[in-house]
């Protein structure tokens, strides 16, 4: 069941949805880059953590 939110509140929602998304995947660069055995491809995951 979906429920219409007042605009703002859908606003603000969408954007905690993006913030956990963008965490999860930053998360998952780090690990990454933790794994990564050859300093290019870690300092290309560090790197894609940051952004």
């Amino acid at each position: 069941m979906k429920i219409d939110l007042p605009g703002e509140f859908s606003h603000y929602a969408q954007m905690t949805s993006s913030a956990q998304q963008f965490y999860k995947e930053a998360a998952a660069c780090r690990e990454e880059a933790s794994r990564s055995l050859n300093a290019v491809d870690r300092e290309g995951w560090a790197k894609l953590a940051r952004e």
